[in-house]
C-alpha cells in the first residue's frame, strides 16, 4: 500500500506542485522579503493540506518524511507551512510592515487558536519592529490576554496612578525579593545608573514568611517569571516609604520598545498582580 500510493500520481503530481513554487521564488528563505516568504509558505501549505486530505490513513504519518527527502526540507517545516494555511485559508494575512519580521514571528503564533490572537501579536511586532526573542516572550506570557483583561473591570478595586510623567525612568530588574520588593538598576541619563530597591505602589503581597508563605512565594515567582526576561520596564515613582525604598509603579510591554507608550498602555504590574489575586489593595 505505502509503495503504490507514494508513486500514485495523486502524490507525484503534488511534489511537481511544490517544486513548481520553489523555482517561483527561487532565493533562499533569508534573503526573500517577509512577504515573499508568507506567499510561498501559505501556497505550498494549500498543496500540503489537500494532499494529506487524499492520504490514506496509514501513510499519513509518513507523508512530510517522505516528501521532506524529495524536496530537501526538514519535515517540521512542511507542517508549518500546512498549519500556516490551515489558520488563513482564504489568503494570507495583510500586515503592515510585515517585511520588519520574519518567518520565525510568524512560525512562533500558529499554536494559538484563535486569528484574533496572531493578528495581535503580528500587527504588534511588525509596527514595534521586535526581535523574535521578546517576540517569543510577549506569546509565552500571554500578553494578548493581559491586554485583554487590563481593559475590563478591575474585581479586587482600581489602584490610582499618576499618568504625569515626571519622575519616570527606564530600569533593569536585578532581582525580585518578594512580590512587592525589586532591586533595579534605575537609568538616570548621560549613562548613569543608580542601583535602588524599591516596593510597588498600591499594593501589599503576601509575606515570604508564617502563614502566607505559600501565596507569598507565588506571587513572587510569578513576578519572576513576567519580568525576569525582559529588556527593560518603566517605572514612576513616589514617595519613600518607612523603610527608605521608593514607591513605584511598573509598567512594561515584551513587544514595544517606545518607553512613552509603555508608560501610558503598557501592562501595569500593580494592578495585574491586584486583579490576579495575588495581592491586595494598599495606601501609602
Amino acid at each position: 500500500m505505502e509503495k503504490d500510493f507514494f508513486q500514485s500520481q495523486i502524490f507525484l503530481s503534488s511534489i511537481k506542485e511544490l517544486e513548481k513554487i520553489e523555482r517561483q521564488f527561487p532565493e533562499i528563505s533569508r534573503t526573500l522579503p517577509t512577504s515573499q516568504v508568507l506567499e510561498k509558505n501559505h501556497r505550498q501549505g494549500k498543496v500540503l493540506t489537500k494532499l494529506m486530505q487524499k492520504t490514506p490513513r496509514l501513510e499519513k504519518h509518513q507523508l512530510h518524511k517522505k516528501i521532506a527527502k524529495l524536496l530537501k526540507k526538514k519535515a517540521r517545516q512542511l507542517f508549518y507551512y500546512q498549519q500556516f494555511y490551515q489558520r488563513f485559508p482564504e489568503k494570507v494575512p495583510q500586515i503592515a510592515h510585515i517585511d520588519r519580521l520574519s518567518w520565525t514571528h510568524v512560525r512562533v503564533t500558529l499554536k494559538l487558536d484563535s486569528k484574533k490572537e496572531i493578528l495581535y501579536y503580528l500587527n504588534e511586532a511588525a509596527e514595534a519592529g521586535t526581535n523574535t526573542r521578546q517576540f517569543e516572550l510577549a506569546v509565552r506570557h500571554d500578553l494578548f490576554n493581559l491586554i485583554q483583561a487590563a481593559s475590563k473591570a478591575h474585581p479586587h478595586g482600581e489602584i490610582i496612578r499618576s499618568l504625569s510623567p515626571t519622575y519616570t525612568f527606564v530600569a533593569k530588574v536585578v532581582a525580585v525579593i518578594d512580590g512587592d520588593t525589586l532591586e533595579l538598576i534605575v537609568e538616570q541619563g548621560f549613562y548613569a545608573q543608580y542601583r535602588i530597591r524599591v516596593r510597588l505602589h498600591g499594593i501589599n503581597a503576601p509575606e515570604m514568611h508564617g502563614p502566607q508563605a505559600k501565596k507569598g512565594k507565588k506571587t513572587k515567582e510569578f513576578v519572576a517569571q513576567v519580568l525576569g526576561e525582559l529588556d527593560f520596564i518603566i517605572i514612576k515613582t513616589y514617595k519613600t516609604d518607612a523603610f527608605g525604598r521608593y514607591v513605584v509603579d511598573v509598567l512594561y510591554h515584551p513587544l514595544w520598545t517606545d518607553h512613552k507608550k509603555i508608560f501610558e498602555d503598557g501592562v501595569y504590574l500593580n494592578q495585574q498582580l491586584l486583579d490576579r489575586g495575588l495581592a491586595k489593595l494598599a495606601v501609602y
